[in-house]
């Protein structure tokens, strides 16, 4: 297969971080050029979060892992991660449209306002997860606004196995397995879950299945995998509180006491990865993901139907010159989405289908200074027919061109520098375009530009890095409380005025001695339009001033201990654009988890709110959405 050398440094353009003090050898990265980068010799380039540190951390949700990281804001309606939305680099209600969500580079995404299922992926199964910090319009397209994550799930490396019981607050049961072999060139993995949960609110009961295969066949020059995995939940939804109800009593039924989800979601993946030449690579995938959803949304029945077909070829090249290898990659992004939703409410049948072609190059151009840049071009075609906004059926369409440039200079084997630019873009989704205000047909697409510069020194002990950003968005797209509405509930989705982020990130980490690290992180973020009925007014819902502090301490052979506190200032509440209504308060959460590993056996105990706070995780219009007091979750896995 290809060899690609000396590409580390300038992955670094796109995001930094340091690795994990567990890990003797840098990690394989993805996400950072869509294709597996070794990165030994140089700096990680992209946030890595191993299983290592998700099982350090006690953690039992996806939701719980990403919390720790200060340039993640998760707005979670009710502390299951079946509702949760993921922030990044300052967004609110539009959180879930301006993050992309990926899976070995599959996109969760939804064609609808939905939130990706962060439900929908078992810790059971998590490598790794990989984090972009900001925007990554070239590589990513629609969506890669406030940056991407990638979750990276196992793959079958060898013979082994486990079971896994947990038990916790709210009558939470969850049993988790997993089997995986690899004899010769073909290897296979299966793993299964099954979670019962009361949750904290009343009327906020969930069953949960998750089941995931994948099988592979590889030799020295192709490598053929496939897997399928069916996701069942049904779970009741209790809605928001006023601010007296919470007061009173937060874990009380609220504004939807007969709203409830149920859902099935089935995913099939081919991929295929070979070697064309000695310096070209082709990969490629073919995704199928169907969602059939019933329930019911303001005490009404209501069915919708999601299915999305993804093909994702691209060509990898390493191209030797003086000062290392050039790396190339140009490739096709294409989806195809159906869509129907059927209620009281709405009843809208859709197709879109979305084309991009994009090329990155990362050139070394000296010993030290690597350059990278690239582009993308994209288009968009909905058709829709809603017997309110388009009786008739209407075919929308739109293209955008965005690129990319920088530049990474390699101070010393401990430091760099790095700069660059991004534009970045994302199409309007379906419901939006169905509810606009009155002689609006179509939202305009979202176009923005991202600045970044930033460096990071380390060393075998000690690690720093820091970036600062600025976000500049024209025609961002949100739903307006306050805008014209075409009828069933107040505003309307709309296009805003001009809105800019200012933002800086700051990391430290220090391993004090083979037993105890600690790790610091800090985020600022400033957002604010720029002009019209908001001019100067903040960006609602988005936390200025955001730290997590996390230490690991393992205080004998089998005894280890892992404690996280993470501050939130004051934020206005979700669509608060004249930032007129009640501010939520300032808060800080801890957690700790206590772990015993003995032989074949491995018994953690983790508290989430150690200290018992109660608050609002989500506030809109519409009410508090309360999260979770004090909770307790005890798990024993058993490796075979």
């Amino acid at each position: 297969m290809l060899s690609i050398k000396n590409t580390g440094l300038a992955l670094s353009l796109i995001a930094i971080s340091v690795p994990s003090f567990s890990e003797e050898l840098s990690p394989i990265i993805v996400t950072a050029t869509r294709s597996a980068q070794s990165l030994v010799t140089t700096p990680s380039s992209i946030s890595i979060i191993t299983s290592e540190d998700i099982e350090q951390s006690g953690a039992t949700q996806l939701i719980e892992v990403l919390n720790s990281q200060a340039s993640i804001q998760i707005n979670d309606l009710y502390g299951t991660g079946s509702r949760a939305s993921v922030s990044m680099r300052g967004f609110a209600d539009n959180a879930k449209t301006n993050v992309q969500i990926l899976v070995n580079g599959r996109r969760l995404n939804n064609p609808d306002l939905a939130a990706a299922d962060l439900s929908g992926i078992s810790l059971k199964d998590v490598k790794q997860i990989e984090i972009i910090h900001g925007s990554a319009g070239t590589l990513f397209g629609d969506q890669a606004v406030g940056g991407v994550i990638n979750i990276i799930t196992k793959t079958p490396e060898k013979s082994s196995s486990y079971v896994q019981v947990e038990a916790g607050s709210y009558k939470r049961r969850n049993l988790r397995a997993s089997i995986s072999n690899k004899k010769g060139n073909l290897s296979y993995r299966f793993s299964v879950e099954d979670l019962k949960s009361d949750n904290y609110r009343e009327h906020n009961e969930q069953d949960y299945q998750n089941i995931l295969g994948r099988i592979d066949y590889e030799n020295k020059n192709v490598h053929v995998f496939s897997d399928y995995q069916v996701i069942n939940e049904e779970i009741e939804l209790p809605g928001s509180l006023s601010k007296a109800q919470m007061l009173a009593d937060p874990r009380q039924i609220g504004s939807t006491p007969n709203d409830e989800n149920d859902s099935t979601t089935e995913i099939i993946r081919l991929g295929i990865k070979t070697a064309v030449t000695s310096n070209w690579n082709f990969e490629s995938e073919i995704t199928y993901r169907d969602s059939e959803i019933k329930g019911k949304n303001f005490g009404s029945d209501f069915t919708q139907d999601r299915d999305h077909v993804a093909l994702t070829p691209r060509f990898i090249g390493a191209l030797p010159n003086s000062y290392g290898d050039s790396l190339i990659t140009i490739g096709i992004d294409h989806n195809i989405y159906n869509y129907e939703i059927a209620s009281p409410f709405v009843n809208t049948i859709a197709k879109e289908e979305t084309s991009a072609i994009y090329a990155q190059f990362v050139i070394p151009v000296s010993e030290k200074i690597t350059t990278t840049f690239g582009g993308r071009y994209a288009q968009v075609k909905d058709n829709i027919t809603d017997p309110t906004a388009f009786p008739t059926g209407i075919e929308l369409d739109d293209n955008v061109s965005v690129f990319e440039a920088g530049i990474s200079f390699q101070l010393s084997s401990n430091s760099r520098l790095f700069a660059r630019i991004d534009e970045n873009f994302r199409f309007a989704k379906i419901d939006e375009n169905t509810y606009t205000s009155p002689g609006i047909v179509g939202l305009k697409t979202q176009e923005g530009k991202s600045l970044e510069i930033g460096g990071e020194w380390k060393n075998s002990t000690s690690a720093f890095n820091v970036t600062a950003y600025s976000l500049e968005l024209d025609n961002e797209i949100e739903f307006d409380s306050a805008a014209p509405s075409p009828g069933f509930f107040p505003g309307a989705n709309a296009n805003l005025d001009p809105t800019t982020r200012v933002g800086l990130t700051l990391e430290g980490k220090h391993k004090f001695t083979s037993a105890f690290d600690l790790n610091a992180q800090y985020s600022y973020i400033d957002g604010t339009f720029e002009g019209g009925t908001y001019d100067g007014k903040k960006i609602p819902f988005v936390a200025t001033n955001n730290l997590t502090v996390n230490a690991h301490y393992k205080f004998s052979k089998n005894w280890s201990t892992y404690a996280e506190a993470r501050y939130t200032s004051e934020r206005y509440q979700a669509s608060d654009y004249a930032n007129t209504r009640d501010q939520l308060p300032s808060l800080t959460v801890l957690n700790i988890q206590v772990q015993h590993k003995v032989n074949n056996w491995l018994t953690s105990l983790r508290i989430n709110n150690l200290g018992d706070k109660k608050y609002a995780s989500y506030a809109t219009f519409d009410g508090y959405y309360p999260a979770p007091e004090r909770n307790v979750a005890v798990k024993v896995r058993y490796n075979f």
